[in-house]
C-alpha cells in the first residue's frame, strides 16, 4: 500500500482509537499541505528559483501529488509559504482520509455532535502505519538514521507540538534540533520552513483572538 507523507501525518496527528485530532485541525491542514510539497521536493520535482517554488517537469504517479505539482507548474511564481496556504483545506484533508478508507487503512464513522451536528471521524484499521511513522521519526531524533521522509514528519509534528503526545519519551529540545532538517536538500528545507512559519502564525492568530 502506497501511503504519502501527508497521509502518514494525518494518521500520526489523530488518535487511533477514536479519530480525535491531537492538535488544532487548522494546524493539521497546513502541515498536510507542507507534507505534500515536501514529498514533491524530495522527489526532485520542485526547485527554488529566485525565492519562489518552481516545478520540474515529470510526474510522480500519485493523483494528489501530481495535482499539486500541476498547480505549481501552471501558476505564476509564488513563495513556498503562499503555496502552503493555498493548498491547505478541509477538503484536501477529507480527500486524503477517503483515500485511506479506500486502502482500508481507516474506517469512516458518522455521528452527530450534541445529537444535532453531523460529524465524521476516521478510525485506524492499520495502527501499524502510524506506529511505523512515529518510530522512524523517533529514530531521526536519536540520530540513528538518515531518513528524509521521517525528518519531514518530525519537523511538522514538532511545529504542531505533537511530539509529547506521540513520543512522550522524547525531549522537546532534542526534537527541535532534529526538526531543523539540516540533512535535507535546500528546496525541502525551504518548504518545511514555510510550513512551520504558517503553522506558528496561525496558532498565534488563534491565541490572540481566543
Amino acid at each position: 500500500m502506497k501511503v504519502t507523507i501527508a497521509e502518514k501525518f494525518l494518521l500520526m496527528s489523530h488518535r487511533a482509537n477514536d479519530g480525535k485530532p491531537l492538535c488544532r485541525v487548522a494546524e493539521i491542514d497546513l502541515a498536510v499541505a507542507g507534507a505534500l510539497l515536501a514529498e514533491i521536493a524530495l522527489s526532485g520535482h520542485l526547485r527554488i528559483e529566485d525565492g519562489d517554488l518552481a516545478a520540474q517537469r515529470g510526474w510522480l504517479g500519485d493523483g494528489v501529488l501530481d495535482e499539486v505539482l500541476r498547480r505549481v507548474d501552471q501558476e505564476r511564481p509564488r513563495s513556498a509559504g503562499w503555496w502552503v496556504r493555498a493548498i491547505a483545506s478541509k477538503a484536501l484533508r477529507r480527500r486524503l482520509f477517503e483515500r485511506l478508507v479506500g486502502n482500508e487503512a481507516v474506517r469512516e464513522v458518522h455521528s452527530r455532535f450534541l445529537g444535532i451536528f453531523p460529524s465524521t471521524r476516521y478510525l485506524q484499521r492499520e495502527p501499524a502505519l502510524a506506529h511505523d511513522a512515529i518510530e522512524r521519526a523517533r529514530g531521526v531524533v536519536g540520530g540513528l538514521r538518515h531518513d528524509p521522509e521521517a525528518t519531514v514528519l518530525l519537523a511538522l509534528a514538532h511545529e504542531c507540538r505533537l511530539e509529547k503526545k506521540i513520543m512522550p519519551d522524547v525531549h522537546r529540545r532534542d526534537a527541535k534540533r532534529a526538526a531543523a532538517a539540516e540533512s535535507l536538500d535546500e528546496t525541502t528545507r525551504a518548504v518545511l520552513l514555510a510550513a512551520r512559519k504558517r503553522i506558528a502564525a496561525d496558532r498565534a492568530a488563534a491565541h490572540s483572538t481566543g
